[in-house]
């Protein structure tokens, strides 16, 4: 049995893959085969994938040093780890996140988060409502401004 895993260059992303006539992001990202010969598979590459630029703020409003923005994809495809984004701060509290697939997210900031501890549902679940909500497209996005978590 193999498994492959998907990588795309900077300017393309896995827009889904469609077996038995359902289309899918595919959720655990990898594909698996067996020994029998596998049913027929397409992938669909889309071009110019979403970006997100914003800015991370305190709760009195003034930008932060040192934190972690996560783009987090919607909960059905959280076992496909190459749907997460992430990028630290800059010195005005900037930050970028590209290469992005459409598709609905929540965007988080942390400050002293631990790297991936996003990725643990136990630990996103104390901050799942406090997320924005946004909707990448195949586009660059107007700026946003997200609120560190403590």
């Amino acid at each position: 049995m193999r498994e492959y895993h998907s990588r795309t260059r900077k300017d393309s992303n896995l827009r889904f893959l469609r077996r038995q006539g359902k289309e899918s992001i595919y959720p655990q990202g990898s594909i698996t085969l067996g020994s029998e010969p596998p049913e027929p598979l397409h992938i669909v590459l889309g071009r110019n994938p979403g970006v997100i630029r914003g800015r991370v703020r305190s709760e009195n409003g003034k930008p932060l040093l040192d934190t972690t923005v996560v783009l987090v994809p919607e909960p059905d495809l959280r076992a496909n780890l190459l749907l997460y984004r992430s990028a630290s701060g800059g010195d005005d509290g900037t930050f970028e996140l590209t290469n992005i697939a459409p598709g609905n997210y929540k965007l988080f900031a942390w400050d002293g988060a631990l790297m991936t501890a996003w990725m643990n549902a136990d630990f996103l679940k104390e901050y799942e409502q406090r997320g924005m909500p946004i909707k990448v497209e195949q586009r660059e996005m107007p700026d946003v401004f997200v609120n560190v978590l403590n």
